[in-house]
């Protein structure tokens, strides 16, 4: 099975990170009730002359190092996994999937998210190397 970074290296695929500052979802976690802190950064994938920009958030533990390639897209490739299939879900089947509440906005918005996410991700990459890169494994 190839992982994220031989996928990356396979196909020539770079990525540069941004810094975008330190941030908070505004709302309050499950363990301690205080809103999640993270470094938010603007990430652009390249893969020859075509590139693709993703914001990318890590938590504070990683002291402000920057995002690397495989974590991106192993990110990219976890949200696009549904939205690959023959049959696209619904939003009521992927919010089943991953326990969201059907009546939620927050929700669908989070779905239309990353059917967005995933259509721009099949532009950059085209279908083939799609399917191939959430076939991959993480190190």
């Amino acid at each position: 099975m190839t992982t994220f970074a031989q996928f990356a290296e396979t196909h020539g695929l770079t990525m540069t990170a941004t810094y975008q500052g330190r941030h908070d979802n505004g709302e309050p976690s499950f363990h301690n009730g205080k809103p999640w802190e993270f470094d938010q950064w603007a990430c652009t994938i390249r893969l020859g002359k075509k590139s693709m920009r993703v914001t990318y958030k890590l938590g504070t533990g990683h002291a402000g190092n920057p995002p690397k390639l495989p974590d991106v897209l192993y990110g990219l490739a976890s949200d696009a996994n549904e939205f690959c299939a023959p049959d696209v879900p619904t939003f009521e089947q992927w919010a089943d999937n991953y326990g969201y509440d059907t009546d939620s906005r927050k929700a669908e918005k989070t779905y239309r998210a990353c059917k967005r996410q995933s259509e721009r991700l099949k532009t950059f990459l085209g279908s083939a190397l799609l399917l191939d890169l959430v076939e991959c494994e993480e190190e």
